[in-house]
């Protein structure tokens, strides 16, 4: 009788062993699941930048960012910018969208955006080493990272939308 109650509590100990593991294997894996968040899904983000496009010298763009998932989708209004204030602007009828995977390690991203949905998507047109012509969509390239109040991406704030 008394190897009976030994095994017992022997069996109890195992069993309490093995759900302490099983919580802390769960509490490891929630904790890594939130590490693991984007903090950027569902946001948008938007910021001033001069670009080059066509003939133009420096043409000034809202670019407004909006992340979702690993991804996502840059939105460049032209504007012209009155009296040298960012809240007084005229948009013009020019728009471009880019589209691009986001990729994020700490507080910095990278991300290159190629041109989807516009008339006129600027084609760039190369000749390989062979002379084989290639068409290649426009694509714009950010690297920067997340700070308190929005991103920097090359130099340029954004701020959430």
């Amino acid at each position: 009788m008394l190897d009976v109650i030994h095994q017992t509590k022997q069996e109890k100990i195992f069993d309490m062993r093995k759900t302490i593991q099983i919580i802390i294997s769960l509490s490891i894996l929630g904790f890594a699941s939130c590490q693991n968040k984007n903090v950027l899904d569902g946001k948008s983000f938007i910021g001033f930048e001069e670009d080059i496009y066509f003939d133009s010298s420096s043409p000034t763009f809202q670019t407004i960012l909006t992340f979702e998932d690993d991804s996502v989708l840059v939105v460049k209004n032209l504007i012209s910018i009155v009296d040298k204030d960012t809240l007084n602007f005229k948009r013009k009828n020019s728009s471009y969208q880019y589209k691009g995977a986001v990729k994020k390690e700490n507080n910095n991203l990278e991300f290159v955006a190629y041109a989807y949905n516009c008339k006129g998507c600027q084609v760039t047109f190369r000749v390989d080493k062979k002379g084989n012509g290639k068409k290649f969509l426009e694509k714009k390239t950010y690297k920067g990272f997340v700070t308190k109040n929005g991103l920097n991406l090359n130099g340029v704030n954004f701020k959430p939308e």
